[in-house]
């Protein structure tokens, strides 16, 4: 009976021990953060280079194929670019897939940025059309909130490429209608144009396209900076 009244003992007071150690590391920590610097908030992007699932058939889904170039390769080739650039910038970039093939759903996509708490949303396309003649680029939204960074990458995307502006559109793409953060829906040129789909396989577009992005989100992010929001 004594043994196991000492092994009691002993156990209450290891166990007090502990819970005084870990009490007074969090007192260290919390006093340790309210000593430390102010750090700036990195802004949250996630950047979708579309297409990449599976279909019900069971085929990978390359998107628009024309002229021996596929829109998913060319948009994939794009985000890695783009992710390189925001990264370099300060911004944590989140791609939703790293190679041909993503498990996520178009829904699942947009709940990515929710879940991280993301400051936007960018999906990367290129348009078709049944024929060769169209041309230009488009940025597509749905939320009122997102109305201004489509502005602002369209503008800058169309001076900066020197290519069409056609403007920009709202429309309910599945990606955009279920973000719940800033998103836009970039179509980058149309792969059904002959000229456009030279430029479109081009690696020197890819970063032309990457900077101009870049450019139009750094921008964006800084004008939305107020008393309360600290810019990076």
């Amino acid at each position: 009976m004594r043994m196991i009244h000492t092994r009691i003992t002993v156990l209450l007071a290891a166990m007090l021990c502990m819970a005084i150690a870990l009490l007074s590391w969090r007192a260290y920590e919390i006093h340790r953060r309210s000593k430390a610097p102010t750090i700036n908030k990195r802004p949250i992007v996630v950047i979708d280079a579309g297409h990449g699932t599976f279909t019900d058939i069971g085929l990978l889904d390359y998107g628009a194929t024309r002229h021996g170039i596929r829109e998913a390769d060319v948009v994939f080739e794009i985000a890695r670019c783009l992710h390189k650039k925001l990264e370099c910038n300060g911004w944590i970039a989140v791609t939703t897939r790293d190679g041909e093939f993503t498990p996520l759903s178009l829904i699942e996509r947009s709940m990515l940025a929710s879940y991280l708490g993301a400051d936007a949303f960018i999906s990367i396309h290129t348009n078709s059309f049944r024929t060769r003649h169209p041309s230009g680029l488009s940025v597509h939204y749905w939320s009122e909130e997102s109305k201004q960074l489509a502005e602002l990458i369209q503008t800058i995307l169309s001076t900066k490429l020197g290519m069409k502006d056609r403007g920009v559109v709202k429309h309910p793409f599945t990606v955009l209608v279920w973000a719940s953060v800033p998103a836009v829906l970039i179509e980058l040129g149309f792969i059904s144009n002959p000229q456009e789909a030279t430029r479109l396989a081009n690696p020197q577009f890819h970063r032309k396209a990457a900077d101009a992005i870049a450019q139009a989100l750094t921008l964006w992010i800084h004008s939305r900076c107020d008393e309360d929001t600290t810019c990076f």
